[in-house]
């Protein structure tokens, strides 16, 4: 028999649970709170060390710097609020003038790019906090932003359904992506910046080739609003999140639902640990971390072929090429 199942460790947060994130050296979770403060746990224990306090208003994004040493909350208010890691002390505070929707740091940890409610993005230096560039299109409302790991692109989203890449260095608009019906709130690229995932309103999950600037992948079986899809860290895993709890587990190389579960709480946000052993989820006024035990989907030559074989709709018994027959 194998090893029992792991059950999922639950930690109440103050108010509703809107976003969540793990410091990429896996010590640390963060949770946004909508009762305007972050919460900060050990990501081993799932202790809670500290309360940051915001200046009031919802708390909508979290994000920890690629080196962990910097946390950055925002929301309602319109301020970034930067926290130093090693002492959970005050970094920094850069207000932007609007309420923020989402954050993303830059890979070479320079910059700090925020999702604004009047649709623009705006690029803040983290040294001084100036504000080195705001970037703006037809966009009503900007909801989402991530930057591509190898640095070329800052990817936005919004209330269009239009995905769009900045060139980093001049601030440009470089391509636009489009295929979504409605709002766009969640975007996130693979960790080798090839691959862009991209969700929202429209229920559907679709998948972006970054170089060519074409749709790879539709992933379809959501019922409802889908707020957030996101890679493991290997890139062989989609995990998402929907309005109607729905915690789906996808095969990023051919799109196939590896494992479909119904929660009782809407799923805001989610993330792996670098490991990619458990996800953390950000549902209703919880921190839900989810173990995954999917080694079998990614070792195992058998499951790999039946997977294969399902996708295409053949069978490759005998060698020969058999379509399936329901």
């Amino acid at each position: 028999m194998g090893a029992p199942e792991r059950s999922p460790v639950v930690r109440r947060v103050p108010g509703l649970s809107l976003d969540t994130a793990f410091s990429p050296d896996g010590a640390l979770i963060a949770t946004a709170s909508s009762s305007g403060t972050t919460q900060v746990w050990k990501a081993d224990t799932a202790t809670k060390l500290a309360e940051l306090q915001g200046p009031g208003g919802m708390i909508r994004s979290v994000s920890f710097s690629f080196d962990s040493s910097l946390l950055a909350a925002a929301g309602d208010h319109g301020t970034i609020h930067l926290w130093h890691m090693s002492g959970m002390q005050p970094a920094a505070q850069i207000p932007t003038g609007n309420e923020i929707r989402s954050l993303s740091f830059s890979s070479d940890g320079r910059t700090i790019a925020s999702a604004q409610a009047d649709g623009s993005v705006r690029i803040h230096g983290l040294f001084d906090g100036r504000l080195l560039a705001a970037l703006t299109s037809t966009e009503k409302e900007t909801w989402e932003v991530a930057f591509q790991p190898t640095g070329r692109f800052l990817a936005s989203s919004g209330s269009s359904g239009i995905i769009r890449l900045w060139d980093v260095d001049s601030f440009q608009l470089a391509r636009e992506l489009e295929g979504h019906t409605d709002l766009v709130n969640s975007l996130d690229f693979s960790s080798d910046g090839k691959l862009l995932a991209s969700a929202g309103k429209d229920r559907v999950i679709r998948l972006w080739d970054v170089a060519t600037a074409t749709l790879l992948r539709e992933m379809h079986g959501h019922r409802s609003w889908v707020n957030r899809a996101v890679f493991s860290h290997d890139d062989a895993i989609l995990a998402s999140g929907s309005d109607g709890a729905e915690f789906k587990l996808w095969d990023v190389s051919t799109g196939a639902v590896l494992q479909s579960t119904d929660l009782a709480l809407m799923i805001s946000s989610l993330a792996f640990a670098p490991d990619d052993k458990i996800c953390a989820l950000a549902m209703g006024e919880e921190l839900r971390l989810m173990p995954i035990s999917l080694g079998l989907w990614k070792t195992d030559p058998a499951q790999l072929l039946k997977q294969a074989e399902e996708a295409a709709g053949v069978s490759f018994a005998g060698g020969e090429l058999v379509p399936l027959t329901h």
